[in-house]
């Protein structure tokens, strides 16, 4: 098979139009703003665009801020259910499976950068929950470092709160976007493994809340924290659960009182008689995190059960649709899926200790990802969606502290 084959063409009858709307709806709006494009197409030489992710949106910058054509790399998960699959095929999208590392996919990589072709590519694969960039998969700097490639840097900021993931609603702000080289293949061949992960998630890393301190762009249209509730579930001051309430940009404790009314830039300030704990979303949410990691640490019998619709992609269709319902239990290793799937008995464990994160929705459904299987889980209580995906993060944790001893 020509490596040509490997991977889906771009069809510029299709891919000019798609970057032209990405740029006209970035540009009125997204608000945005581009500091830099330190990008030579024409010299000849392999390259890489690594990119941060911070929302949905950030596709379209993408393709409104590489010059020319560039194959993006998405999930399988995104790829397969995309209601424009086929079209997007057009514009050279390639999908992957996250959280592995498969050899088909590999391939498809290598033959676009060997056909003198620009691939960009999200290596934390999913958008935050709270604002804080997910952690870089360790693989990463192999994989670029097999790519034998410049690597360039696309740096993304203001997608976040623009439409979080928690939010219906798409508020109205400011983007900015920064293209810059960060080595050429000879540097960052002579790095070692470590130096070159390092590098990456240091360029990589975001904290949105933090950023927009710089920004200062506010964010407009309608609550800006309606829905952070099923993220920021735990109170600071009473540490009660799910007790939190969002109501015209404040979120109040029902148990203890305990208040904060965020500005249009999402800081958060003191709204009660009760001391301010966090100004900051993203430090809420790491104590939380925090929080679950000491339990799951302590507590080798710590579990999370709840009964769960589970949907499967048609892949003729590309979309999800509803396959059965199981419990589904999360322990101190595994997934376990046990219930009545396409209409049999379905039973599986899958190893979660190797899943930095998960996709998900909070209050909504999370994905369990098994080699090509992709289960999204409908918990019958949604409440319980950001249990699930902070005991994932604390068992990734705890996994790589054991194999740092």
């Amino acid at each position: 098979m020509k490596k040509a084959k490997l991977y889906n063409k771009i069809n510029p009858i299709i891919y000019y139009p798609v970057k032209l709307i990405s740029k006209i709806y970035s540009k009125i709006f997204m608000g945005l703003h581009v500091t830099g494009r330190e990008f030579n197409r024409k010299d000849g030489r392999r390259k890489v665009v690594i990119i941060n992710h911070e929302s949905s949106l950030d596709f379209m910058i993408a393709y409104s801020v590489i010059p020319g054509k560039t194959h993006l790399v998405a999930s399988n998960s995104y790829v397969r259910a995309l209601p424009i699959h086929d079209l997007m095929l057009q514009c050279g999208l390639i999908g992957k499976n996250q959280f592995s590392t498969m050899v088909g996919d590999m391939k498809k990589m290598k033959a676009v950068l060997d056909d003198g072709k620009v691939l960009g590519i999200f290596p934390s694969g999913l958008m935050p929950e709270a604002g804080i960039a997910t952690p870089t998969p360790p693989a990463t700097a192999k994989t670029l470092k097999w790519f034998d490639a410049d690597i360039y840097v696309l740096k993304i900021s203001g997608t976040y709160l623009a439409m979080p993931k928690w939010s219906n609603i798409k508020r109205k702000g400011r983007s900015f976007a920064k293209l810059y080289k960060l080595a050429s293949r000879e540097e960052f061949s002579a790095l070692s493994k470590e130096d070159a992960s390092a590098l990456i998630e240091k360029h990589l890393f975001f904290d949105a809340y933090r950023n927009n301190l710089e920004n200062k762009v506010e964010y407009k249209n309608g609550d800006i924290v309606e829905g952070l509730e099923s993220v920021l579930y735990k109170c600071p001051n009473c540490n009660s659960e799910h007790t939190i309430k969002s109501n015209k940009n404040v979120l109040t404790c029902a148990s203890c009182g305990y208040s904060v009314k965020s500005d249009k830039m999402g800081v958060l300030h003191q709204n009660s008689e009760h001391e301010l704990y966090f100004s900051m979303v993203s430090d809420w949410h790491r104590f939380i995190e925090n929080s679950v990691y000491e339990t799951a640490k302590s507590n080798p019998d710590y579990k999370i059960v709840d009964e769960a619709e589970i949907h499967k992609i048609n892949d003729k269709k590309h979309r999800y649709e509803k396959v059965g319902s199981a419990t589904v239990t999360l322990d101190n290793a595994n997934f376990v899926i046990d219930g009545i799937i396409g209409g049999e008995k379905f039973y599986k464990q899958v190893f979660a200790r190797n899943f930095p994160m998960l996709p998900c929705v909070p209050n909504k459904r999370f994905e369990i990802q098994d080699g090509n299987d992709i289960f999204r889980v409908y918990p019958k209580d949604p409440k319980k969606v950001m249990e699930y995906i902070n005991y994932v993060k604390a068992l990734f944790r705890i996994n790589v502290e054991n194999f740092n001893k």
